[in-house]
């Protein structure tokens, strides 16, 4: 169902997802006016895309969220990630050799996907050399995060995973600090959201494992988002 926009939908748009935000106004503003933009509403709980569907065209999240899920061996449904206003739909697989959707999207509140053909994504690309470098930065970002969370299985309990990950960060943090006998500072590079999808866990959970790591002394959380690790973690 094709739907009109307001300009202030457009614009909250262009500041949170990661290929435009890093522009000024005029130069989102011109990508706003020059493109064929389309926009297509789900209502809650209605599906926007299913495993196999080819991808033909850009979409994200104009307003809402989506469910990206897949079904596991049992008929289970498990929640890969959620994709929030800004967030692009599969948008480096869009240049695969088998560009295919792996997931099935589910809308969790009535959701609006603003979509591009290919074609004219290709042309703004060509044209706004800082969008093409954001989308290759968020590729990159993607594959980083699937590789680490790969590692992370070698971890049997979520506090295992949680130690060596912060461990882990304080080294790329602290590259000055060979042997650390003193705490160590390290600060999420991402939300809790995105943290607990990383560890293949819900917020909840993650949030209560870090509060018995602060109680056991493996973790001392000093401000929103900045944790300190004990010089003992690292040995």
């Amino acid at each position: 169902m094709v739907q009109f926009f307001y300009m202030s939908d457009i614009s909250r748009f262009f500041l949170q997802c990661t290929l435009f935000k890093n522009l000024s106004s005029q130069e989102r503003s011109i990508i706003h006016q020059s493109y064929p933009w389309n926009t297509t509403l789900f209502q809650k709980n209605a599906f926007a895309g299913f495993p196999g569907d080819d991808l033909t065209h850009f979409r994200a999240v104009l307003e809402g969220s989506l469910a990206a899920e897949i079904m596991d061996d049992r008929g289970n449904t498990v929640l890969i990630e959620t994709l929030d206003q800004g967030a692009l739909i599969a948008g480096p697989l869009l240049f695969s050799s088998q560009p295919i959707l792996p997931v099935q999207l589910r809308a969790l509140e009535p959701t609006s996907l603003l979509t591009m053909s290919k074609p004219s994504f290709l042309k703004l690309l060509a044209s706004h050399p800082r969008v093409m470098e954001a989308l290759l930065t968020e590729s990159a970002d993607k594959i980083a995060f699937l590789a680490e969370k790969i590692r992370l299985l070698q971890f049997n309990t979520l506090e295992e995973k949680l130690i060596h990950w912060f461990k882990r960060q304080a080294k790329l943090q602290n590259p000055q600090q060979n042997s650390p006998t003193s705490p160590l500072q390290v600060r999420l590079p991402f939300t809790q959201d995105t943290l607990a999808s990383l560890f293949g866990v819900t917020r909840p959970a993650l949030s209560r494992c870090l509060g018995e790591m602060g109680e056991r002394g493996n973790l001392t959380r000093i401000s929103r988002g900045i944790y300190l690790i004990p010089g003992k973690l690292m040995d």
